[in-house]
């Protein structure tokens, strides 16, 4: 994921930001690399911070609480602060708030990175769907297959 973060980067990490969750995994991650590049990152989280390491980090182990602890100590948190009931979870309500967010500096700027087996099984909130959303408004979209990392 480094090799791919530097390229979107291109050697100019002051006018980037990188938005995602922080789940166990490649979240935890993604942030991990742009804090080492000197690129600003925010967490985007469904739910209250307790109640997201719960869901979405506890289950992974020690290791994962307390690097997901660091970075919600070192990193902008934005909670999502409404559940609209016309999504069919609150994962795809999420995801549509981040890319609301990236959009804010325009399409143009905006390049998803995602990690992906190449499944479409995921549903709504899932990572196939926030692709083809991203495809849908014009933003570029790289994507690491996981099956090949």
């Amino acid at each position: 994921m480094r090799i791919q973060l530097e390229e979107i980067i291109d050697s100019n990490p002051s006018s980037y930001v990188g938005i995602a969750g922080a789940a166990a995994g490649g979240d935890i991650i993604f942030h991990e690399i742009l804090i080492k590049l000197g690129v600003s990152s925010q967490l985007y989280l469904a739910y209250p911070k307790e109640e997201y390491k719960e869901k979405s980090v506890s289950y992974a182990g020690n290791n994962w609480i307390k690097r997901y602890d660091n970075l919600t100590q070192f990193l902008p948190v934005y909670i999502l602060d409404r559940v609209d009931n016309e999504f069919d979870n609150i994962w795809e309500q999420t995801n549509l708030w981040m890319f609301e967010e990236a959009i804010k500096s325009g399409k143009s700027n905006f390049t998803l990175l995602a990690l992906w087996d190449g499944k479409t099984g995921d549903g709504k909130g899932g990572t196939s769907h926030m692709i083809s959303i991203a495809k849908e408004i014009g933003a570029k979209v790289k994507i690491i297959d996981i099956n090949q990392v």
